[in-house]
Parts: structure tokens; C-alpha cells; sequence
């Protein structure tokens, strides 16, 4: 029953109807005319070009380039490295177009999303401002059609491996900042702590930040440990996991430990399942013990940390926080502005939030988003747009838990799951969510949970 259930939601038992859908479609017919009529156009030209010869290499280049740099550089540097992965995964797909149209899993959800943040821009009363919110967000749909041309058979392996890479560094550099007991770039802790934290920030600027993009590789890195196949990567992962953990808890983000909490239920319950069907009975016992050893040793890591017990108490302090009291204030003026636009939204963007939060807005708390990112997909695209958002992220977790019962890389989907709930469980108290180094993970996440049930990334 919960299996016809999830292949309902992630329409799984409906791939083939809607592959005709699309195919027969205004869209599906205009593209394809559109390919077609370029690669009949450049064909002539490839028989000599160096660059049509390495189209494949200078696609996955581009897109590993842009994991490898998207923490380190500044959001304008993050847009022109995707449009430029972009443009060279059309230039591949042009020079060597797939055998078979492409119309891969949770099209249809995805495709309501941009549908509604469209009409919601029309129907904006800030449209100048919601313009520019939605090209900011094409952005990333670009990112996602890229990942996914990657992600084909063994390439995702560079991609994921460009991914541990970026994180392993920023991990090194929180350490580093923590050992030298870095000075805040902000005011992030409440005035009356009783204990002054040292909270690192690599080079995000943010604690929050930071937590938020360690947070999805965790699984990824604890599982690759056991899924891929070669020793060195296996090594890898392990200790890009690891170091990601630590770093996460040196934040001392509390939505990040939110995050991290329902990262490692997830895993230990789904993970642990796989392994469990994987072992020979003789080794399950060692699954028992490892798996409670390496609980204790997370909670012991992050337990030990100075102040932790006091950012984890404060998470239920409710008014007596300040950080507390600001996300409940701000939370408050954002339900009257969703009462007033529910239907459609206020617009797209924090350009379109601002201008209309200060409508609503309690006293001397100002803020750019929700502090919620399903507050703030309602309050942008209106009751349309959350239920879009809200299907293709339940459409996304359904395929991953799919496959982590059922498919041949069970460990990994439990692992893309995890990192997907993961975020969202973070999403829900912070505005971290839209800043690009974690923006794009949340649609390289959903590429890979798309490319389940193809060959392995390793």
C-alpha cells in the first residue's frame, strides 16, 4: 500500500503516459523541431572542430567546476559558472543528442513549479523586483538541466567526487578557524549566553550558511563510504563525511543540528536496512555494533564541543532567545501576508519580500525572506506554488525511498533521501536554503535521486 502510494506521488507507474504527454506536446514538439533543426545546422562543422570532439569533456569540466568553486566565489561568479556549464552541456547535447528523447522522473512536479513562480510573476504587484527574483531562480533550473546531462552513467562520479572536494576544504578551513578562535563577521549569538562560542564560517560568511551546505553531503559521504566500489574513494567519502560533521557541529548552528538529527535517523533507519538485506548473517552482528559505535562517537564529537548543551536548550526557549523571538516575530507578519495573497503570491524574490514585508512587519524586525522556505514558497507563488513545491519534494523522497527498498543502490537513495529531508528540515528556520552554494546542491540532490536505477556513480 505505501509503495503504490509512492510510485503514485513520484509517478513512477506513470512514466509512459506522460513521456506521449510530453512528447505530443506543445513544448515536447517545439524543442524538438528546435534540436533538430540545429544539430541538421552545425552538423557540417563538427567533422573539424576541436571543440565538438571534447563537447562531452568540456560539459563535465564546466559542471565540476562549478561544484568545485560555487562555495568560494561570490553570487555573480556562481551565475556566470552556470550559464556556462549550461552552454556547454547544450553544445554536447547537440553533438551527440541521446539515442532516445529524454524525459526523465518528476518532470511533471518540477514543470508546475516554474508554471506557478511564471504566474506569480505576472500576477505581482512588485514586478520589476519579481522579474528579477524568477531570473535569479532560472539560474538554478539551468544548474538543474546540467547536473542532469552529467550525471549520466560514470560521470557522476567527478561531479560527486568535485562536490567532497569543495566541502573537504571548507571542513579544513572551519577547523582551522575554530583552532585560531576566529572572530564573528556578526552578532550570531543571543547578547545574554552564558558561554562565547567561537562559530567558524569557511569562506560562506555565515555560520548558518555554512551548516547548511555541509549538511546534505553528510549522508552522501558516510554512505559512499560503503556503496562505491574503488578504495580511494571510498576513503574519500568517508573522510569528507566525517570532517563535514565536524564542521557542521563547530557552527554550533541549531538548524543545522536540527538538519543533521533528522539526517541521521533517516540514514541509520534506511541505510541501515540496506546494509541489513546486503550482509551475510555472520557480519550482522557488526552492523549492530558499528552502527551503535558510530552514533556514540557523533554525539560524543558534537557533545563535547563548549556551549552545545546551551545552543540545544535554547532551540525550546522559545521568547527567552532572541534569535527565538525575531523567527517568531517575523513568522507573524509573514502568515497576514500570506492571508492577504494566498492565491497568487506577493512575487518572486526577496526584491518582492521586502517591499511588501515592511507592510506587515512587527516593529524593528526587518528580514530579506520567511525564515521558512515553505512560508516563503507560499508567500511568493501563492497556495499553487507551495503545493508544486511541496510534490516535487515528496515526489523526490518517494523515488529514494523507492529504491532504498526496493532498486540496486539502496545505501545511496537512503543517502539522497536523508540529504533531501535533511535540507528541508533545516530550510524550515532559516533563509539558507536560497543562497547559491546550497540552492544548488538542493537540485544536484534531486538530479542524482532522478538518475537512480542507471548505472552506478562508482
Amino acid at each position: 500500500m505505501a509503495f503504490d502510494f509512492l510510485e503514485k506521488v513520484s509517478l513512477e507507474t506513470a512514466g509512459g503516459s506522460w513521456a506521449i504527454a510530453w512528447s505530443n506536446g506543445l513544448f515536447g514538439r517545439t524543442s524538438g523541431r528546435l534540436f533538430g533543426w540545429l544539430e541538421a545546422s552545425i552538423s557540417p562543422l563538427l567533422a573539424t572542430s576541436f571543440f565538438a570532439r571534447h563537447s562531452t569533456f568540456l560539459a563535465l569540466f564546466s559542471a565540476c567546476l562549478l561544484l568545485l568553486l560555487s562555495p568560494f566565489v561570490g553570487t555573480g561568479l556562481n551565475a556566470a559558472l552556470v550559464l556556462f556549464s549550461f552552454a556547454c552541456m547544450l553544445f554536447d547535447r547537440l553533438v551527440n543528442p541521446p539515442a532516445t528523447p529524454s524525459r526523465p522522473a518528476l518532470l511533471l512536479p518540477f514543470f508546475l513549479v516554474v508554471l506557478t513562480t511564471l504566474v506569480a510573476v505576472g500576477a505581482s504587484p512588485y514586478l520589476t523586483a519579481s522579474v528579477k527574483g524568477v531570473a535569479k531562480l532560472a539560474i538554478y533550473w539551468l544548474a538543474f538541466a546540467t547536473f542532469l546531462w552529467n550525471l549520466r552513467g560514470k560521470k557522476a562520479v567527478f561531479l560527486i567526487g568535485a562536490l567532497f572536494a569543495a566541502v573537504l576544504l571548507e571542513s579544513l578551513l572551519g577547523l582551522y578557524q575554530y583552532h585560531i578562535k576566529i572572530a564573528p563577521l556578526a552578532l550570531w549569538e543571543d547578547a545574554g549566553a552564558a558561554v562565547q562560542l567561537t562559530r567558524v564560517f569557511g569562506t560562506l560568511r555565515n555560520p548558518n550558511l555554512l551548516a547548511g551546505y555541509l549538511l546534505p553531503v553528510i549522508p552522501l559521504g558516510l554512505a559512499g563510504f560503503f556503496h562505491f566500489s574503488e578504495k580511494a574513494f571510498k576513503g574519500f567519502a568517508l573522510l569528507t563525511g566525517l570532517l563535514a560533521i565536524l564542521g557542521l557541529g563547530l557552527t554550533f548552528s541549531r538548524g543545522g543540528y536540527v538538519g543533521l538529527l533528522v539526517e541521521v535517523l533517516l540514514l541509520a533507519l534506511l541505510g541501515g536496512i540496506a546494509l541489513w538485506q546486503r550482509l551475510d548473517p555472520s557480519k550482522k552482528k557488526w552492523l549492530l555494533i558499528g552502527g551503535g559505535l558510530g552514533m556514540a562517537f557523533l554525539f560524543l564529537l558534537i557533545f563535547q564541543l563548549p556551549g552545545i548543551h546551551e545552543r540545544l536548550l535554547s532551540i525550546v526557549a522559545t521568547r527567552e532567545h532572541s534569535s527565538n523571538s525575531f523567527r517568531l516575530n517575523v513568522w507573524s507578519a509573514v502568515f497576514h501576508m500570506v492571508r492577504d495573497n494566498w492565491l497568487f503570491g506577493i512575487g518572486i524574490g526577496n526584491g518582492a519580500f521586502t517591499k511588501a514585508y515592511p507592510l506587515y512587519m512587527i516593529s524593528g524586525f526587518e528580514a530579506l525572506a520567511a525564515y521558512n522556505i515553505f512560508l516563503e514558497a507560499m508567500v511568493e507563488a501563492g497556495i499553487f506554488g507551495l503545493l508544486a513545491f511541496l510534490w516535487l519534494v515528496l515526489a523526490g523522497f518517494g523515488r529514494s525511498l523507492l529504491f532504498a527498498f526496493k532498486g540496486t543502490e539502496r545505501l545511496w537513495a537512503a543517502a539522497l533521501g536523508a540529504s533531501l529531508l535533511g535540507l528541508m528540515a533545516h530550510g524550515m528556520v532559516d533563509t539558507v536554503f536560497f543562497r547559491p552554494s546550497v540552492q544548488l546542491l538542493f537540485w544536484l540532490i534531486l538530479a542524482l535521486i532522478i538518475r537512480l536505477g542507471e548505472r552506478s556513480p562508482a
